[in-house]
Formats: structure tokens, C-alpha cells, sequence
């Protein structure tokens, strides 16, 4: 399943981007869909090749690595209403944003990727979309908000 409820969480303490990270990591190798060197390889890949994208109004962060750490298609989530973390910008990353929602992504490479980010920056874009996933009060509010995005 590309996303489920034991993948969504909403983090309220401080937290910093490696953390989490493993955090979404770990969450995706519980269920069976990367492989052990996925948890590592996304934490090396963040560092070389940033994904934090500064949308106006709020930033999101994309974290994903390559296909060959991946069994099955699936994503993380982590909802950040007070945006307790920080990541690098991918446009520069002499910039630190904090992004109020991660999408980690565990893509197969028979999952089309230009597709699935286009789905996330369609809805994860419009800043009214952002408030009602921050402000939801349970993970199931938050899930039926994304499963508009991973049906």
C-alpha cells in the first residue's frame, strides 16, 4: 500500500532532519517496502542532494534515493504544524527551510516519479490544503487528507 496509517505522523517536539529522517525510514522498512541500506542511503542522499522546496507560503521536503533500495512502492509522512525542523533548500543549500510537511518517497522503478511529484506539488501547493493536514486533530483526519494525493 503506498501509504498507510502507521506512516503518517504528526510531530510536535523538536526533532532534527536526520531524525526524522530514520524516523520515516524505519517506518517504510517496518512494512516490508525498503530494504535495510534504504535508511542510510536517504540520510546520505539528503545531505549531498537537498530537497526542501520553499513554495511561497510554506515549504515541503521530498526525501527519496535510489531504486535499488527500494522492494515496493511507498511513502512516509510527516506533518510538522509548528515546522519543528529544519532542511536544506534544493535550490541553494546555503538556505535552511522548515518545511510543515515531508513526503518521503520509496519509489520502484516501475513507479513513473515524475508523476508522483507532480500529484504532491499539485495538492501539497495550495497553502489551504497545507492548513487543513496541519491543523487535523488525529492521523486519520490526516490520512484521508493525503490519500487525495496516494489513493
Amino acid at each position: 500500500m503506498m501509504l498507510s496509517y502507521e506512516r503518517v505522523f504528526k510531530i510536535k517536539d523538536e526533532i532534527t532532519d536526520v531524525e526524522l529522517l530514520k524516523k520515516l525510514a524505519l517506518s517504510l522498512f517496518n512494512d516490508g517496502l525498503v530494504k535495510e541500506t534504504f535508511v542510510q542511503a536517504v540520510v546520505d542522499r539528503e545531505a549531498d542532494y537537498p530537497t526542501a522546496i520553499d513554495i511561497g507560503t510554506h515549504s515541503i521536503a521530498i526525501p527519496h534515493t535510489e531504486f535499488e533500495h527500494v522492494i515496493e512502492t511507498g511513502v512516509a509522512i510527516a506533518v510538522l504544524p509548528n515546522a519543528t525542523v529544519s532542511f536544506k533548500s534544493a535550490d541553494d543549500p546555503d538556505i535552511t527551510l522548515n518545511p510543515s510537511i515531508v513526503v518521503m518517497m520509496a519509489l520502484s522503478p516501475s513507479t513513473e516519479k515524475v508523476e508522483v511529484i507532480q500529484k504532491i506539488f499539485s495538492y501539497l501547493g495550495e497553502y489551504n490544503n497545507i492548513k487543513v493536514i496541519c491543523e487535523s486533530d488525529s492521523n486519520e483526519k490526516m490520512l484521508k487528507q493525503l490519500k487525495q494525493i496516494f489513493p
